[in-house]
């Protein structure tokens, strides 16, 4: 309830040209002032801060599912709007209406709001020698940096250090003062943003939390390996990776799983207690990646083995088509979160990279075995670097599906290539293609581009 008040606050003080501290606007408005107040704003893990992470354009635009032509052809009133629609074949160009709405832009600069609320009332209201006033700016800033850090992999170009001092950034709002208009940043300043805030965060929270809504040493710690391995920051992606596997490295192994409580969700019986989790948060639930339109790729779906638990742990016909049902929270919803097999992987992949094969085999070997039935796991074997590295990378495609990295990995891989990666749709007779790398970048939305002057 005490969230709720304050939450109709901030949508309130959305609205008007004041810093969120200054002033009741009216009486009946409760200020955060306690330490309990702001704990309160970022511990609303179902309302705001851990549901409805932007990942969906680079899930619509990247190569996990497809829409039957059937499913896209049915009338529907409640079905994908407009610009689903357009970003699903990438018509770039006017993918939004002067008056649309980008739930991904507005929910992340909503919870980089309040991570600004919660920093500017530690520094009028905290006591640095109070420990709980510590935790809770650590968590601040390692929300305000993960959202950055979310939208920049939507809308902005891959992280390119020979562009990244010019390439468009994002809007960096530091400020609850709804006056101050952010100046548009570049790829570069919006990085080191990110990183200077989480490596500060480290510094304030605890090495775990108990409640996995909330942030850790350990989720800075993938944030940052995620991060680095993007960047192209190998040896900083190792050494954070290590920080965090030498402190907690549970694979769970999928022979154990109970999935009949809830055929549609097999971590249901689980869920917030799944011992790979870091973080727990889950993606924004998207018209046309949802029930009825959502079908499995199925060129991924064949790369999964015969004796591979994952294609029952994952997957379930629904109507005819291949859906997904294996988000680790357990809601039915697509976790996006931090878990321990992430960690394995990126490991194994910059292992391969630094040509340590043997060591990158055996963290695939020990992850792969917990997902293949018992006693029909044959380990991966191989003294070729090219082979073991394409290995991690197939893996990468389907132990992290639809968690939210695939857009990532599909525009840093196709810089990699001469051509980058194309992806290639076919709908009504028509082909789609697309060329996916560091130089792409979804349009800011028209409404956004209108009001910043960007």
């Amino acid at each position: 309830m005490k969230y709720t008040i304050f939450l109709t606050f901030i949508v309130f003080m959305a609205g008007c040209g004041k810093s969120f501290l200054d002033e009741k606007p009216v009486s009946n408005l409760v200020i955060p002032e306690t330490v309990d107040d702001f704990e309160a704003l970022l511990d609303a893990s179902t309302e705001l801060m851990n549901v409805n992470s932007s990942h969906a354009l680079g899930l619509i635009g990247g190569d996990e599912f497809f829409v039957p032509d059937n499913l896209w052809n049915s009338p529907n009133q409640f079905g994908p709007p407009a610009y689903q629609r357009l970003a699903y074949v990438w018509k770039l160009e006017n993918l939004y209406e002067p008056t649309d709405q980008d739930p991904d832009w507005n929910l992340a600069y909503k919870r980089i709001l309040n991570t600004n609320v919660v920093l500017e009332g530690e520094e009028k209201y905290g006591n640095v020698n109070e420990h709980k006033w510590q935790v809770i700016k650590g968590r601040a800033l390692f929300f305000r940096a993960l959202n950055y850090y979310q939208l920049a992999q939507i809308f902005c170009k891959g992280y390119n250090s020979s562009s990244a001092r010019e390439d468009r950034g994002l809007p960096l709002k530091l400020t609850s003062d709804l006056k101050v208009k952010p100046n548009l940043s570049t790829i570069e300043d919006t990085y080191l943003q990110i990183e200077h805030d989480v490596k500060n965060a480290i510094e304030l929270l605890p090495q775990e939390e108990k409640i996995l809504q909330r942030p850790s040493k350990l989720a800075c710690y993938a944030l940052l390996s995620r991060m680095y391995l993007n960047q192209g920051r190998y040896e900083d992606a190792l050494l954070y990776a290590n920080k965090l596997l030498s402190i907690k490295n549970e694979l769970f192994d999928f022979n154990d799983l109970d999935m009949s409580s809830n055929p549609w969700s097999s971590f249901a019986e689980i869920g917030n207690k799944h011992p790979e989790m870091i973080l727990n948060i889950d993606m924004r639930s998207t018209t046309i990646a949802s029930y009825g339109y959502f079908n499995t790729d199925t060129t991924i779906y064949r790369l999964y083995d015969e004796n591979d638990l994952r294609k029952e742990v994952y997957f379930m016909d629904y109507l005819g088509t291949c859906m997904f049902r294996g988000g680790y929270s357990g809601t039915g919803a697509f976790f996006s979160g931090f878990a321990t097999d992430e960690i394995y992987l990126i490991k194994a992949e910059i292992l391969s990279r630094l040509g340590n094969i043997k060591e990158a085999l055996n963290l695939l070997n020990l992850l792969r075995i917990k997902r293949f039935k018992k006693g029909s796991y044959i380990a991966l074997e191989s003294n070729k670097i090219e082979e073991v590295f394409k290995w991690v990378l197939r893996e990468r495609q389907i132990e992290l599906f639809v968690r939210g990295v695939r857009w990532e990995d599909l525009k840093r891989l196709g810089n990699e290539m001469p051509n980058g990666i194309i992806i290639e749709r076919k709908l009504n007779g028509e082909r789609y293609s697309i060329k996916i790398d560091d130089g792409f970048a979804w349009p800011f939305p028209r409404n956004v581009m209108d009001l910043g002057g960007y």
